[in-house]
């Protein structure tokens, strides 16, 4: 009767065991999977905010240019609009990178051309004709798409 009592028992306590050690099993690999989903989702976030990024900075000088072009003050606001929105942006990629260093270097690279970019702009508003110098916006514009795509291909 014991004995059989004691395999009962037994039985028991390595089935119990079993279960316990294939739960924790599951746990670690759900939080893995949840850690996992959270990067994703992350870089796709930032992938969104880069490209939203890139598209202001062209509505930025397209405003500028219409602007110059027709005269109308509305291109002037979108000119305005278009900024803000750039530096609401970058803020959000900026907080995004903030716990990788390499990342916020070339943020702040890109912080250093785009300010430069849109005083260029600012500056032909100021004149007020449209900018020849072609070849410097041509310039910023390609140093901003070098600096995303290596950001791009670091995430």
């Amino acid at each position: 009767m014991w004995r059989k009592l004691l395999t009962i028992y037994l039985i028991f306590g390595v089935s119990l065991a079993i279960l316990i050690a294939l739960s924790l099993y599951a746990f670690e690999r759900f939080n893995a999977y949840v850690r996992h989903a959270a990067m994703v989702d992350g870089n796709h976030q930032l992938v969104n905010h880069l490209n939203f990024l890139r598209t202001e900075v062209e509505a930025v000088t397209s405003s500028q240019r219409s602007f110059l072009l027709f005269n109308d003050s509305t291109f002037l606001q979108d000119f305005q609009l278009h900024q803000d929105r750039t530096r609401d942006t970058f803020s959000k990629l900026f907080y995004l990178m903030q716990n990788d260093p390499e990342q916020r270097k070339r943020m702040q690279a890109l912080n250093l051309n785009i300010r430069s970019q849109f005083d260029f702009l600012q500056s032909g508003i100021m004149a007020g004709y449209p900018p020849t110098d072609f070849i410097r916006e041509k310039q910023y514009m390609e140093k901003f798409v070098a600096i995303t795509s290596d950001i791009l291909s670091a995430e």
